[in-house]
């Protein structure tokens, strides 16, 4: 079994027949060290018994000790992170979330582990194995920018996505809509994309109130209705999603599903360009461009 844990930190070790000498018996450990006690999460043991190994060893002329004292060391600086010691009894009883945030850690580089996108993967894995929607989002988005494996695999990208939106994780019912919007579950499907926005937005997620926003003012899943496109702009315009506020002061200067209104244009175009969304700038200066002729 390959150890799914940590594989680009830790040592490929060389294995040998088991002939119950000194040093095959110190391979043995390295070999359940890597491929169990890593593979599950439970750091402490697999320093313990490293350990003990390198102890009952020393004296040895082994040169398979000098490989236990280095992945030793290996261990100890990784567990000696403030993630671990956060996280690390939890991920010794597999604890799904334990190591989901472990990976959101390699994710983001923070809380004393590097930033590394491949090595978050193998920690989304195990979560998402077992059921953690966040993890399944995750990994889902890992497939999908091609960390996992050679290239962009959508397939499996748009299943993880639906196992954690059936959840009600709200970023993945957003993601959901957005396949089948874009066709990446089959044909382009707008009224199915209109469900799975609509349950997002009704999760509270911006980014989907603002895509609902859309579909009410284009017509597309749904029937247009610009008042109501401009209310769900407005939705999420109030929680300061910058696109909704670029779209709402669009509605406003237009007068489309709400009367004209050119000093609100200007105050939801000065929010969203205050979070420097550049079509909402370049609007700014043409309104005062003109204004000012």
């Amino acid at each position: 079994m390959k150890p799914l844990l940590l594989a680009s930190l830790l040592l490929a070790l060389p294995l040998q027949a088991q002939n119950n000498t000194p040093c095959d018996a110190i391979n043995g450990v390295l070999d359940k060290v890597q491929n169990e006690y890593v593979a599950e999460g439970n750091f402490n043991k697999a320093l313990k018994t490293l350990n003990k190994t390198i102890r009952k060893a020393q004296n040895s002329d082994c040169p398979q000790l000098q490989d236990a004292i280095n992945l030793f060391s290996k261990i100890e600086k990784i567990t000696s992170t403030e993630a671990f010691r956060e996280y690390g009894k939890k991920l010794a009883k597999g604890n799904a979330a334990a190591q989901k945030a472990i990976g959101d850690c390699y994710f983001n580089g923070k809380k004393g582990l590097p930033l590394d996108i491949v090595e978050s993967t193998k920690w989304y894995m195990k979560a998402a194995d077992q059921g953690d929607p966040g993890a399944q989002y995750q990994l889902a988005w890992c497939y999908e920018h091609a960390y996992v494996g050679e290239e962009q695999n959508y397939d499996e990208a748009g299943k993880l996505y639906m196992k954690a939106a059936e959840q009600g994780y709200a970023l993945a019912e957003n993601q959901v809509a957005h396949y089948y919007q874009s066709g990446l579950y089959g044909e382009r499907d707008y009224e199915e994309a209109v469900k799975w926005f609509r349950k997002a937005a009704d999760n509270d997620l911006a980014e989907a109130q603002k895509n609902l926003g859309w579909c009410y003012c284009t017509g597309r899943g749904v029937e247009k209705d610009l008042a109501e496109g401009v209310r769900w702009y407005t939705i999420a315009a109030e929680q300061g999603n910058a696109e909704a506020q670029y779209y709402l002061a669009e509605c406003y200067q237009n007068g489309l599903g709400v009367a004209k209104d050119i000093s609100k244009a200007i105050e939801w175009h000065e929010k969203a360009a205050a979070q420097h969304y550049q079509l909402s700038v370049n609007e700014l200066k043409k309104i005062r461009e003109k204004a000012a002729k």
